[in-house]
């Protein structure tokens, strides 16, 4: 691998490592979900069990997959299609939400387990993906650099998306609801 290789690898890998929290920071499970659910009406139980089974979902997924996945000579393609998919699972929330929030809020608390149990599934059967794409694609020790710098960056543009939500999407007469 050429050093241009080596830098142009690391500044897509920065990019990734800095878009997903920021995109991530939209729909969080410690944030911003547990205040829709809780405003749909959902319980403290309710909003747990989502957490719970999201981080299963996220964790177990991996240990099926690794071993076919480490047969694979190329998992770009794998990495990219899984990631579609996990992020459009997530899309009809964008839709549900305005049209059940006020008149089936159960409802909407169903389809939003079912749309973050899909995205967690997703994302568990992406996670060895991704790391040996980056293994495979950034030199050991440029990762610690590159996610030191993408987190740093990531760090101060989620201060923005606060302002964001607070006035974009959680403003207006019902709080941003539905």
């Amino acid at each position: 691998m050429t050093r241009r290789d080596k830098i142009v690898n690391f500044v897509i890998g920065t990019t990734d490592a800095v878009g997903f929290p920021i995109g991530i920071a939209f729909f969080s499970l410690q944030t911003i979900i547990p205040a829709f659910l809780a405003r749909c009406g959902a319980s403290e139980a309710t909003v747990g069990a989502l957490t719970g089974i999201s981080s299963l979902l996220i964790l177990a997924p991996g240990l099926l997959i690794v071993g076919a996945l480490g047969r694979r000579p190329y998992l770009k393609g794998w990495l990219f299609w899984v990631a579609l998919i996990e992020r459009l699972v997530l899309l009809p929330l964008a839709f549900l939400a305005p049209m059940w929030g006020i008149t089936h809020p159960s409802w909407l608390i169903i389809a939003t387990f079912l749309c973050f149990c899909a995205h967690s599934l997703c994302m568990g059967f992406n996670i060895p993906a991704y790391w040996t794409v980056i293994a495979k694609s950034v030199s050991q020790h440029w990762r610690g650099r590159m996610f030191g710098v993408a987190g740093g960056i990531a760090g101060i543009c989620t201060i923005g998306t606060e302002r964001v939500l607070s006035t974009v999407v959680l403003g207006g007469p019902n709080g941003g609801f539905p």
